[in-house]
């Protein structure tokens, strides 16, 4: 299921080091870069939300890399690490926001099919 602005999502590898600069680097198509600062949860483990990917990325499910920097200037060019990014039409309310995600739950639990 894509995940949207706001969510926060778990990046896991190894030898993180607890720092005030950890940030993670949202990139879509190499052409638009937005940035947040990492939370720190163990040496394997960081967490971060995804932050508004902007206007320059069309409403719809998109690849978005991850890159991570523990020194906040040397990423670590990972382009491996993506996840489906779904940009929403900037001008919905929180409650029609909520209702695309109950609709969006809804969908991936009857693809996955009933256990017999």
């Amino acid at each position: 299921m894509a995940k949207r602005k706001g969510y926060r999502i778990f990046i896991h590898g190894n030898n993180f080091l607890k720092s005030e600069e950890i940030t993670a680097q949202f990139c879509w198509n190499s052409t638009v870069t937005k940035t947040c600062i990492c939370i720190f949860k163990n040496p394997k483990l960081l967490a971060a939300q995804i932050p508004d990917m902007g206007a320059e990325v069309p409403e719809g499910d998109h690849l978005v890399s991850v890159d991570i920097t523990l020194n906040g200037q040397q990423f670590s060019a990972c382009e491996g690490i993506q996840f489906l990014y779904k940009s929403v039409d900037p001008n919905l309310t929180e409650e029609e926001l909520k209702k695309m995600d109950e609709d969006d739950a809804k969908g991936a639990k009857g693809k996955a099919g009933k256990k017999k």
